[in-house]
């Protein structure tokens, strides 16, 4: 997938505290570190590889990315619920 702003690659957001393996690709640039916010339904999936200055970033419904980080997020509300 590619920013549609600037051409540059959209890779995954990374949210909470990254494993090893997720910590090696961020500093390749191969994952964006988006801190702790998973439990926002709505915060991007993917950030163009130029950001900050490009300041593009992307929430796709479709991804795998989305689809376990929405459900982890529903588990963690049942939880909370006590169900």
């Amino acid at each position: 997938m590619n920013c549609p702003k600037c051409g540059g690659l959209l890779i995954p957001i990374c949210y909470g505290r990254p494993s090893k393996e997720g910590s090696e690709k961020i500093a390749r640039g191969e994952l964006y570190l988006g801190g702790c916010g998973m439990e926002y339904p709505n915060a991007p999936t993917h950030s163009c590889q130029n950001f900050p200055e490009c300041s593009i970033q992307v929430l796709d419904y479709n991804s795998d990315l989305w689809k376990s980080r929405d459900a982890m997020r529903r588990s963690l509300a049942a939880k909370r619920a006590g169900r």
